[in-house]
């Protein structure tokens, strides 16, 4: 069916883009000093605490847009992460979020219901205080494929002239907020963060058509939780 043949592209898509990031994060990450004081207290916290550095966990989000094209944004997904030292981790996040229209737009008119998105993307995070302290102060940034779908109220004529009912378009998104643990256990972290972030669409969808789909600029609220994994 086409949505297995589009949830592969994206898989695919994703794929690339997380191993060409993680490579550089983790390059980037190994250059970090850790010559003070502050860093040793912090170490040592985090050894005594976890023992652990790999976690898995569930991921809410809501949002608000701000522009014509969409007005709110809810997703879940599942995260795997990877601390790298007591003051950053690394996590891959993936996701599927419904998106309202206002349905005013030249494009968002077309849609015959909310349209959904597919995302894949890689987070990190970098500590303020205590890897596992409340409050958890942190700051973070991430860099997400987005692969918008959707089916159109009555069929339109694609580049080849073939009349199409569906559609959908690649976006890439960039992201920086703050977060805060709110809650820690040995081993479990509750998380709540906020996320301004811009997404910019590709110039054409799928079917080769032109769009008028603006830069989607949104702050999204997450909450979340780390399930921390023994060594």
């Amino acid at each position: 069916m086409k949505i297995h043949i589009k949830a592969f592209k994206y898989a695919a898509k994703a794929s690339i883009l997380v191993s060409m990031l993680l490579f550089s994060g983790i390059s980037g990450a190994v250059c970090i000093a850790d010559d003070d004081m502050d860093w040793e207290r912090n170490k040592s916290h985090y050894n005594e605490n976890t023992g652990r550095s790999g976690y898995i966990g569930p991921r809410i989000n809501g949002g608000i847009f701000a522009g014509d094209d969409f007005s709110n944004y809810c997703s879940a997904g599942l995260a795997f992460g990877y601390d790298i030292d007591a003051k950053q981790s690394i996590e891959l996040d993936f996701a599927l979020a419904k998106v309202e229209t206002d349905g005013d737009g030249p494009v968002t008119s077309l849609f015959r219901d909310d349209p959904q998105i597919l995302i894949a993307a890689i987070n990190y995070r970098y500590f303020f205080t205590p890897r596992h302290s409340f409050p958890g102060l942190y700051f973070l940034s991430g860099l997400a494929y987005n692969g918008i779908y959707w089916d159109y109220k009555e069929g339109v004529n694609d580049s080849t002239g073939a009349r199409i009912t569906s559609d959908d378009i690649d976006g890439t998104e960039i992201s920086a907020g703050l977060g805060m643990t709110f809650f820690s256990v040995k081993n479990i972290d509750f998380r709540f963060e906020i996320i301004p972030s811009i997404i910019l669409w590709d110039d054409k969808t799928d079917n080769d058509l032109d769009h008028n789909f603006n830069p989607s600029r949104l702050v999204k609220f997450k909450i979340g939780c780390d399930f921390y994994i023994p060594e």
